[in-house]
């Protein structure tokens, strides 16, 4: 019944089929495959030779080969390969205008030597370029990978570094991956095949970063979506394998060292006192609250106006009151920096890695194995940034923009390490389970200051600091299992299932953020003495106060499912026409292999994200009743001092002496206050659920010889909701803030903040779409294909962009606020590709790209009461359309060492736009900014490079073990954010510049296991810029910095 079913399908296929004509000529052609004959794979580089012509090619990669202008006749085939037997074929036919198929199947030549079986067995390496190129060659989808071979080449320390190698992958801020110039909401991420969650509250996608290169074995970026995948890969999927079971026991070790030329042991690094991120990224209680701080509200410690008395000094009959002494312990109780310091900065950036293998045979086809690794870097950083704020006004004030310019430097320290585990059982090649644990650790502490510029005659400034430490893990647990049914399954014979089970465990912890913000007001006499104050509205913006904050991000994630795989072989012609000739065959049809694929997944995750922040208060100083009590007198004027701060240094800091114990809690007289710690009463937790339903089909069809059809659909049902909790009790109908739209006189909107109930703030979103996909793949010549596909997918807002949270990165200077309107967004996908591998190492590629996109999310930035703040929303539409060339080539052909050389090129074209919505056009018309008034209605998309550039030299004299590799990367401009209106003026599109780097990277080899490798990142070191951008193409600066060349030493040993 089975085989019926599939041969009813066969047959509906092949009537929708078109014809093809074929020129004739008194030649022919052969053109074959060869086969592994025990484990089914391809054998490259195997010799195959027509006797009678004494004609002679070797097979490819994928194990093809061919032979053109044969003459009609009988010949004899003989195909060789050390490690193998000798293969003879006589009688092969070949006709006049035809080309004639041999499939090849080489048995394996052993020898037995004291019971261990030695043999020359090419299958594909996934961790070298040549066997990841097969597999490229090989696979239905556009797919495009990096070996772990390239990636040591390269230098790429984790797997963001590796990224960026792929043709048109990028990534932004160092962390996430872009394809095509998508983002990462576009952009899933699998370990082995299987989703990775995220613990960064901000972003849907993983952080590349915390992938050391020494746990991956590949990666892989597949660029068109199939039905077996996630249904939110627009953009592309990547897929970091990690180090499986070997085939022969090792061990490696190594050790690196780095330093940065322009800042390494250079004064001005920004820290503070208890900083730092510890051996082992690990916050053991330093940063922990103090005991009572989170009953705050519920004991009634909550008062803004907390009095502050000298009548009597503090003794047993003038005890404080318990709400003086719970405000005292709690502030008292804090870490006591609330500033930063300058030092040099560190000359410590240094990092190991150790892994090892074990493989035992246990007979008959049987092997056990496991491997294990173990990443750990260190390094410091520092960043001097310029930064540009503006503000521009309606087109009918007269007044031009304002703008305010700040200098932040940024101190970050971070360590990141990793543990991998993998075990392995597999039975010949038709068994196998496995289970693989990783655990990532990634901590940064990050302290920076943000000083208004300033000179003589500066009346007035603002200096802001801020220390933000953050702890990511990840700890993953996957166990999968593969199995292949042969003979005695009768029609099911081939019958292949795999499945999965995974349980993942994110963390994003951030505790005592601390910021300090205060305005130096210049002397109005002669005295020299400048003025510090501080904002100590309580309603005020939380970037403006004086605060304290805690934050923990916390995901569990669960996903299993299976993949069922109907292998089948049916008769296929060498042309098109053939399908549709229903009369006798003029030709002998060759078999051809194809699969029908069904399997389901499901993917649960919850999010629970938690806040408590503190804002430091001062009390309300009250003078003695007895006046002439000159000891009391004393202390009220001395307390009262502390509210703000003198000195004759202008560039001084409060902090250096705003939390001395004297100057906080109570003081000697009782139920005296001076500065004191308040809950804040705008803190919003959440809880967050997003399931993932989804079930599909999809059959690979070979039509003929030369054309196969992918095609399927995938139901993929999803369910998000957002259920928020706030700490404002006393009002809940305005307990939750978020954006809303207040109207203009002359028509569009601006964007203020306002406070709304729980009903209003909650979000949910439930659809279920059926994606549907097509693809074709025509071998032009066995080495040569031509691939097309057709593909609908989704993408999902974050839990961050839906829930009702501002969250503040102070060192950084952004804010997000939440926006639980958003849906999801719906994308049509066309490619088409063309690709050439010359011979194995070697690949040429050309492909086109056009991505329609409905409700496509995007990012605004508006200004309210003086703070900017980035807000998601749903565009009408967008398009995401370009092209792509590529090429690889070994340079063997020149003469003496420069046959070693290989050159690499992409080049990836972006033109990314989304549609502007006619209110926003209207709103930023009336401030100059609208792109209406150029005859436009459309803007760049958020987060799209305009191209990518990527050259490689590599330079590999493996006899003596010596490799050099120069890599040259060019990001063309892209939008950050989009323009948008607040309550103070318009803020407009802003743009990351063109950015070019070039690394290098040279390695030795000596006394057999050691290797010393050298490498330069960075080199030509550019200046970072971030622009404002009109439509006209008018900009202003908005940031720029410099990251500084690295330079490293590694000595690594293996075994």
């Amino acid at each position: 019944m089975a085989k019926r079913t599939i041969r009813l399908m066969l047959l509906t296929m092949q009537l929708g089929a078109g014809a093809l004509c074929r020129a004739q000529s008194g030649a022919g052609g052969l053109r074959g495959v060869v086969y592994d004959a025990e484990f089914d794979g391809p054998v490259p580089e195997a010799a195959v030779k027509i006797v009678e012509l004494n004609r002679q090619t070797n097979t490819l990669e994928d194990g093809h080969f061919l032979f053109g202008e044969v003459p009609a006749g009988s010949y004899t085939l003989t195909v060789s390969k050390p490690g193998y037997e000798r293969y003879v074929q006589s009688a092969v036919v070949v006709a006049a205008g035809a080309l004639a198929d041999v499939t090849v199947r080489l048995k394996g030549e052993f020898t037995e030597m004291e019971e261990v079986v030695v043999r020359d067995l090419d299958l594909a390496d996934t961790s070298s370029e040549v066997g990841l190129l097969n597999l490229r060659g090989t696979t239905l989808s556009f797919q495009d990978s990096i070996s772990k071979e390239l990636m040591s080449r390269a230098g790429a320390g984790d797997a963001a570094s590796a990224l960026r190698l792929v043709v048109g992958a990028s990534v932004a801020d160092g962390k996430y991956a872009t394809v095509r110039g998508l983002s990462d909401r576009y952009v899933g991420t699998a370990l082995n095949g299987l989703r990775v969650p995220s613990a960064d509250p901000k972003k849907r996608s993983v952080h590349m970063d915390m992938f050391p290169a020494g746990t991956i074995e590949s990666m892989s970026v597949s660029k068109t979506f199939t039905p077996d995948l996630p249904g939110d890969y627009t953009g592309g999927g990547v897929n970091i394998r990690t180090i499986g079971i070997p085939d022969k026991p090792f061990l490696k070790l190594s050790a690196t060292r780095e330093f940065n030329r322009d800042f390494t042991d250079q004064p001005g690094y920004v820290t503070y006192e208890g900083g730092g991120a510890g051996r082992w990224g690990r916050d053991l209680g330093a940063r922990d609250m103090p005991p009572g701080a989170p009953d705050m509200e519920r004991e009634g410690l909550t008062s803004t106006g907390v009095g502050s008395q000298h009548d009597y000094l503090v003794d047993a009959a003038h005890p404080h009151d318990e709400d003086h002494r719970g405000y005292d312990r709690i502030v008292k109780g804090m870490a006591p920096a609330m500033g930063t310091k300058r030092t040099k900065v560190p000359d410590g950036n240094h990092g190991y890695t150790l892994s090892g293998g074990q493989r035992w045979d246990l007979g008959g086809g049987t092997a056990a194995g496991g491997t294990a690794a173990f990443t750990y870097g260190k390094k410091y950083a520092l960043q001097s940034a310029a930064e540009t704020i503006i503000n521009v006004p309606d087109v009918d004030v007269p007044e031009d923009f304002t703008s305010i310019n700040h200098l932040r430097d940024t101190g970050t320290e971070e360590v990141k390490w990793s543990m991998l585990g993998s075990v392995g059982l597999t039975q010949a090649d038709d068994h196998g389970v496995g289970l693989t644990f990783l655990r990532n650790r990634a901590t940064a502490d990050r302290a920076s200051v943000r000083i208004q510029e300033h000179s003589a005659a500066t009346r007035e400034w603002e200096q802001q600091q801020a220390i933000q430490y953050t702890e990511r893990s990840l700890d993953v647990m996957q166990l999968t299992g593969r199995h292949r049914w042969n003979e005695w399954l009768g029609d099911f014979a081939g019958l292949e299932l795999d499945w999965f089970g995974a349980h993942n465990v994110a963390e994003q912890y951030e505790p005592d953020i601390r910021t300090f913000k205060n305005w130096v007001f210049a002397p109005d006499d002669d005295s020299g003495v400048y003025f510090y104050r501080q904002l100590l509205d309580p309603s005020g913006d939380k970037s403006e106060r004086t605060l304290r904050l805690w934050r923990d991000t916390l995901e569990d994630n669960s996903q299993y499912g299976l993949n069922l795989a109907f292998p089948f072989d049916r008769p296929v012609p060498d042309a098109i026409w053939s399908l549709v000739n229903v009369g006798p065959q003029q030709e002998p049809w060759a078999r051809a292999d194809g699969k029908l694929k069904l399997g389901f997944t499901r993917d649960f995750t919850r999010r629970r994200y938690t806040q408590e922040s503190f804002y430091y208060n001062f009390g309300q100083q009250a003078p003695p009743a007895n006046p002439l009590d000159a000891a009391a007198r004393e202390a009220y004027l001395r307390d009262q001092s502390y509210g703000y701060y003198t000195n004759t240094n202008p560039e001084a800091l409060w902090t250096d002496v705003f939390t001395d114990r004297e100057r906080l809690g109570t003081g000697a007289y009782q139920n005296s206050m001076r500065w004191y710690l308040v809950p804040s009463e705008d803190d919003v937790d959440y809880e967050g659920d997003q399931r993932f339903h989804s079930g599909y089909w999809m059959i690979d069809l070979p039509l003929t010889t030369r054309l196969r059809v992918s095609c399927g659909a995938r139901l993929e049902g999803t369910e998000i909701t957002i259920d928020p909790v706030s700490e404002r009790t006393n009002d809940p109908g305005r307990a939750f803030t978020v954006p809303v739209k207040n109207e203009l006189p002359g028509g569009g909107y601006y964007y203020t903040l306002t406070g709304v109930s729980e009903e209003e703030a909650s979000a949910s979103i439930r659809e279920a779409d059926w994606l549907r996909s097509v693809g074709l793949v025509y071998d032009l010549t066995p080495s040569m294909k031509v691939r097309g596909t057709w593909s609908q997918t989704i993408a999902r807002p974050t839990f961050l962009e839906l829930a009702p949270v501002i969250t503040y990165d102070f060192v950084a200077g952004e804010n997000f606020v939440g926006n639980q309107d958003l849906q999801l967004s719906h994308i049509v996908n066309t490619d088409l590709r063309w690709e050439w591998f010359p011979r194995p190492g070697e690949v040429f590629a050309a492909s086109l790209f056009h991505k329609r996109i409905e409700d496509p999310i995007e990012r605004e930035s508006f200004s309210y009461l003086g703070q900017d703040y980035l807000l998601a929303v749903n565009y009408p539409e967008g398009t995401v359309q370009g092209w792509e060339l590529e090429g690889r080539k070994r340079l063997d052909f020149l003469p003496d060492l420069f046959q070693f050389f290989s050159l690499g090129a992409n080049y990836t074209f972006i033109d990314a736009s989304v549609a502007v919505p006619k209110a926003l056009e209207e709103s930023l018309d009336q401030y100059g900014l609208g792109a209406t008034t150029l005859g436009q209605s459309e803007r760049e998309m958020e987060g799209q490079p305009a191209y990518l550039w990527n050259i490689n030299v590599t330079y590999d004299l493996e006899p003596w073990g010596t490799a050099a590799a120069l890599f040259y990367t060019v990001r063309g401009d892209m939008l950050r954010s989009g323009a948008a209106i607040g309550d103070k003026g318009a803020t407009p599109n802003i743009f990351s510049k063109e950015l070019a780097t070039v690394n290098l990277s040279l390695s030795q080899e000596f006394a057999h296991r050691w290797k010393f490798t050298f490498q330069a990142k960075n080199v030509i070191d550019p200046w970072v810029h971030e622009v404002y951008r009109a439509p006209d193409g008018t900009e202003a600066p908005r940031r720029k910095y410099r990251e500084g060349v690295s330079y490293s030493f590694q000595l690594g040993a293996s075994w």
